[in-house]
């Protein structure tokens, strides 16, 4: 009800024929809820510093030029949106050296040029001294939208993997400061290049199709791939409902170390809703053959099973302030036959505090425990550390 108030107020002041007409029609109507009892002297003040944003973001609108930087373009004209964010961190870590920095771990700059038919990206990113393009890709709407239903659209260029969930989320709305270590390993850099074509099979089911390199920009250390093999990727994605979606996706490829060629096959499902206990639940689960480093005897590489999966919750403590809990666990040879002694498994369990300050700055505190199985070569057996990791992190975001 008291949405439907602040719309209907916003809509009388937005629509009235002066500013001063518009002012002196929603104070009435504000003032006659609060008389009768409808809503609160604080609720009323809500919905006036609503409707006041509102109005002032409607104007910016209508008087931006066509094609501004950042202001809404007409129905069929183009629009050029600049967007970015800055994190700068405090890291503070044992069994590392040095045990404790700072640094920028990301400063990304995304420049998005959008017409009825297509959108070009390009993101470039100057976090921790080293300039490196990230996105550089254009889509292309080969059928239009009907009937609430995505038509065709072909993207080329470096783009994030089409793959899970967690791989498209933005790294400035994610709860912790990194993905889990599985993502970290299996897509270390989580773009490629080439080709993706999706289409919507119905109001609330997606689907993609990609074919890439196989290598991602950072494990192949340069722009082109280094073999003839391509991986092909395949995801449906479905909203069960507004607040609850899930996919299934699907990764077969190779890729060639060493002379040697690997077989690559990876699958997944993921998970998130909203409203779960007053909070937020995510989840994904990967199963993988993958390249695994042979610590035994043998060739120094070789194809075998592997699983990475995490949960995370976030739960609201206020308007501004959140506490979210991940547990995450990632074991590259779950046979133990090239990496003896369960050496490489990694399970970590953390704890974040998110405070929003405003529409711009975010502070996050981070305490991570993940704990590592090794080899140690002398003994030739597994030994286990845990490396608990604090991180103080502010993001400003525009």
């Amino acid at each position: 009800m008291k949405r439907l108030l602040a719309i209907l107020v916003i809509g009388i002041l937005a629509g009235a024929g002066t500013a001063a007409r518009a002012d002196e029609m929603g104070e009435a109507i504000l003032r006659g809820l609060v008389r009768r009892g409808i809503i609160t002297q604080t609720d009323a003040d809500a919905i006036r510093a609503d409707a006041l944003k509102e109005v002032a973001s409607a104007h910016a609108s209508a008087e931006a030029p066509v094609g501004a930087v950042g202001g809404a373009a007409a129905a069929g004209q183009n629009r050029t949106t600049i967007t970015g964010y800055i994190q700068a961190r405090a890291t503070f870590q044992k069994n590392v050296q040095p045990s404790s920095n700072f640094l920028v771990r990301r400063a990304r700059l995304r420049i998005s040029h959008r017409t009825e038919n297509g959108r070009f990206v390009l993101s470039l990113d100057g976090g921790q001294n080293n300039t490196k393009v990230r996105d550089a890709y254009f889509d292309w709407h080969i059928t239009p939208r009907r009937n609430h239903v995505a038509g065709w659209t072909l993207r080329s260029g470096q783009f994030l993997y089409p793959f899970g969930a967690e791989i498209e989320r933005s790294s400035a709305d994610r709860e912790f400061p990194e993905l889990p270590a599985g993502w970290s390993t299996l897509f270390p850099h989580t773009r490629d290049q080439g080709f993706n074509v999706s289409r919507g099979l119905s109001r609330t089911t997606d689907f993609d199709l990609a074919i890439t390199n196989g290598r991602s920009v950072r494990q192949a250390g340069r722009l082109q791939d280094t073999d003839n093999y391509k991986d092909l990727i395949a995801r449906i994605h479905h909203s069960l409902n507004p607040r609850a979606e899930a996919s299934i996706s699907l990764y077969q490829g190779q890729q060639t170390v060493s002379g040697m060629h690997i077989d690559r096959k990876r699958w997944a499902v993921a998970a998130h809703a909203e409203d779960v206990a007053g909070g937020e639940a995510r989840a994904e689960y990967i199963g993988a053959r993958d390249m695994a480093l042979n610590l035994g005897e043998g060739d120094p590489y070789g194809t075998a099973p592997a699983r990475a999966w995490f949960a995370s919750y976030e739960h609201p403590l206020s308007n501004s302030l959140s506490l979210a809990a991940r547990y995450a666990s990632f074991d590259p040879d779950t046979d133990n036959r090239f990496r003896l002694d369960g050496d490489g498994e990694i399970r970590s369990w953390g704890i974040a505090a998110i405070q929003d300050v405003d529409d711009h700055i975010r502070l996050t505190v981070a305490w991570e425990s993940p704990k590592l199985t090794l080899y140690d070569r002398a003994l030739q057996q597994g030994r286990s550390r845990t490396d608990d990791l604090l991180t103080l992190q502010g993001q400003y975001r525009f």
